[in-house]
Parts: structure tokens; C-alpha cells; sequence
């Protein structure tokens, strides 16, 4: 089972590095020292200069790409083959498809005045960050869940690069999924731009509301589905639509609205945009989200790639590359007899250091002077 697991996490990486054209014509046994340094790097969950002797070799490498397009293409198309297997059975009973933000630390001028870095303050330190988008799928069979990354890009800090990223998304998974399926998003995605690509991509949607002033009107007039008049902007003109706004308890609100000194706690009520009028479900649905929170808690307890570079396509490259790890180590745990993905993960990296003694033990016997005592002690 050992060899297995290991086999199939080291031709997913495997894959991925041979599509990047530019290790075509590597060496096997250089792509495989690649592949150990970077599995043993994410197992000790530090940063790969300082643990692996292989980075400066595979940074070089990667920075002769000149589109970061090509990186992420490469990596979405092997993360679509690998969910689509899974798309096939049967026994699926539901499926929710989640987007999400995760925000990466970084000091860099450079990238600041490309857009790619948000927060920046000049020379006080590390205060920017970049943003990784990621789409996943928890998929519902009848026995059992599970949750896999569908789609990820580096995301510039624009909300017209997220609408793109969304729609993207939701198109590809139109192909894949036969079953209709349920959007749901953080905060960080309510906007009426993507709130109206949501509306003409003709999904069903869940995105809660920022409780603003107006919002928090709305939660003083009544619980229920309300109507608000949004806009788009389509060249110099506005584009109007319907934005349908519900609010609802959440689970800990009593049965009235809580005063507490003559106002209203916002707290118990939840408010969401969302086509989906049945208010009774809508917790329920959207407690779903917390699904791809947990998957990226997982993916950095288990193995996390982790790089000090400031070069944005190094950067995206080692972000799919965790999440090429972190789907792989869930459909084995899925399809094996695992406990967890920490325990498929822990078998890998012991098949690495077998491998390794194996191949010095096979350079100390094949040394020559080795080989003739050897045949010595074989004639007497």
C-alpha cells in the first residue's frame, strides 16, 4: 500500500512538472529529486529555500515562464480530470460548489504596482498580501462527503478579475456536474457585479450581506425575502437589476426581535443575497461554506509548500501544487482504508526515505573494489 500511495502522489506531481514545458527535457532522476525535496519540504512545513537543496534549480526553471496563465491553466486542467472521476458515480445525491479568498503575506514593491498585492503601506513591512481564489466541490453521496478543490487563480485586486474567475468556474462545472448545484461564497464576493454574473449565469446562489446602514434598516423592517434595486456599469451607462435580499435568524436569535437597551442585536439575524426563497434552508445551506474553510486548515496542517519568493508565478505555482497534494491525499483517504490524510501523507514520506537508503545501499554495493571482494568471496 506504501508504493501505491506514493506512486500515485509522485505521477500527479510528475504530471503537473512535465506539462510546464520548460521540464520537458529534464532528467528523470533530476525530476525525482524535485518531487522527494518538495514532498519532504511540505511534510516539514517550512519555507523550501531553507530546507531543500533543490529550489534554486526548480526557480530557475520557473522563472522562464513569462505568463502566469500557464500555470494555472495547467494546474485547473489537472485538477478538473481528477474531480470529474469522482462526478461519475451514481450515488451522488447533492453538490455545492464554494468559493473562497486566502490571503498570502508578502513585502514586494514590484508586485504592489502590478496589482497583485493588496494592503501594501510603502515601507513598513510586510503589511500587503496576495490573493489566491479557490472553487471547491463538496460533493454528497449517500453514505458520506467529500470536498476537493476545483478550480484556483492568483487573483488581481480588482472585482472584475473575480467575476471572470467565478463565471470561469461555473461554466466548466456546468460541464461536469449533470445534477443542479448550489454557489455558495464569503463576503469577500458581494458585489453587484458578481452578484449579477451569478443572476445571468442562471445558478442558484447564496453571498451574505455586509450589515451596513441600509442593511441593518432592512433587518429593523421585517424578517422575509425583500427587493433591492442594484446596478451594474456596461461602458459609460448603468445596467439595473433585481437583487433578492433575505433575512433570516440565525440559530441562536429568539423567537422575536432581541432588544437589548431599546436596539436591535444585528447579531441575530443573518442576511443573504440569494435566488433561493426557501428562508428555512438557508442556514442549513450556507453552513456548507465551512467546508472549504476546513479544507485549507487541513491542507496546512498536513503539507504546506511555503516560499519567500516574490515572484507572483513561483508563488501561484507552489499554491497549486498544495492543492494538487491536498486533492491526491483525499480521494486516496477516500478510496483506501486511511484514518486521515495525515496518515496517507505519513506513508509517502516514509516510502521517500526508504527509496533514499535503498539507492545509497545500491551505490556502496556497486562500488567496484565492493564487486570484486564480493566475486572473491563467491569463487572461494
Amino acid at each position: 500500500m506504501k508504493v501505491n500511495t506514493y506512486q500515485i502522489l509522485y505521477k500527479q506531481i510528475q504530471k503537473y512538472l512535465y506539462k510546464l514545458y520548460i521540464f520537458r527535457n529534464s532528467r528523470e532522476e533530476t525530476i525525482q529529486r524535485m518531487i522527494h525535496g518538495l514532498l519532504e519540504a511540505a511534510n516539514s512545513i517550512n519555507y523550501l529555500e531553507s530546507y531543500s537543496k533543490t529550489a534554486d534549480l526548480l526557480h530557475l526553471k520557473l522563472k522562464q515562464i513569462d505568463d502566469i496563465k500557464i500555470v494555472e491553466d495547467i494546474a485547473n486542467e489537472i485538477l478538473y480530470k481528477r474531480v470529474s472521476k469522482i462526478l461519475r458515480r451514481r450515488d451522488i445525491k447533492k453538490v455545492w460548489l464554494l468559493f473562497d479568498e486566502t490571503h498570502n503575506s508578502v513585502y514586494s514593491k514590484e508586485l504592489a504596482k502590478k496589482n497583485f498585492v493588496s494592503g501594501y503601506k510603502k515601507d513598513k513591512g510586510a503589511t500587503g498580501s496576495i490573493l489566491f481564489l479557490t472553487a471547491s466541490l463538496n460533493i454528497e453521496l449517500n453514505n458520506t462527503a467529500i470536498n476537493l478543490v476545483f478550480a484556483t487563480h492568483l487573483c488581481r485586486f480588482n472585482c472584475f478579475d473575480k467575476k471572470k474567475f467565478i463565471i470561469d468556474t461555473i461554466l466548466k462545472a456546468k460541464e461536469l456536474i449533470k445534477k443542479e448545484f448550489v454557489v455558495l461564497a464569503d463576503k469577500g464576493f458581494e458585489s453587484y457585479e458578481i452578484i449579477y454574473a451569478l443572476q445571468q449565469c442562471n445558478v442558484k446562489y447564496i453571498i451574505p450581506k455586509r450589515k451596513n446602514k441600509s442593511i441593518k434598516a432592512l433587518i429593523e423592517t421585517s424578517i422575509g425575502m425583500h427587493k433591492l434595486l442594484g446596478y451594474v456599469k456596461q461602458g459609460f451607462q448603468k445596467k439595473y437589476f433585481t437583487e433578492y435580499v433575505a433575512v433570516v435568524k440565525s440559530n441562536r436569535g429568539q423567537n422575536d426581535f432581541k432588544k437589548k437597551k431599546n436596539k436591535t442585536n444585528y447579531d441575530d439575524y443573518y442576511v443573504y443575497s440569494t435566488n433561493i426563497f426557501n428562508l428555512n434552508v438557508l442556514n442549513k445551506y450556507y453552513r456548507k461554506r465551512w467546508n472549504i474553510e476546513t479544507t485549507f486548515r487541513e491542507i496546512k496542517d498536513t503539507a504546506w509548500l511555503k516560499t519567500k519568493s516574490k515572484n507572483p508565478i513561483i508563488r501561484m505555482f507552489y499554491f497549486a501544487l498544495n492543492v494538487i497534494i491536498y486533492n491526491t491525499l483525499t480521494i486516496i483517504k477516500f478510496c483506501g482504508s486511511f484514518k486521515s490524510k495525515s496518515e496517507v501523507f505519513r506513508e509517502i514520506i516514509n516510502t521517500i526515505y526508504f527509496l533514499k537508503i535503498a539507492s545509497s545501499l545500491d551505490t556502496i554495493l556497486n562500488t567496484p573494489k565492493l564487486r570484486s571482494n564480493i566475486n572473491i568471496l563467491l569463487d572461494a
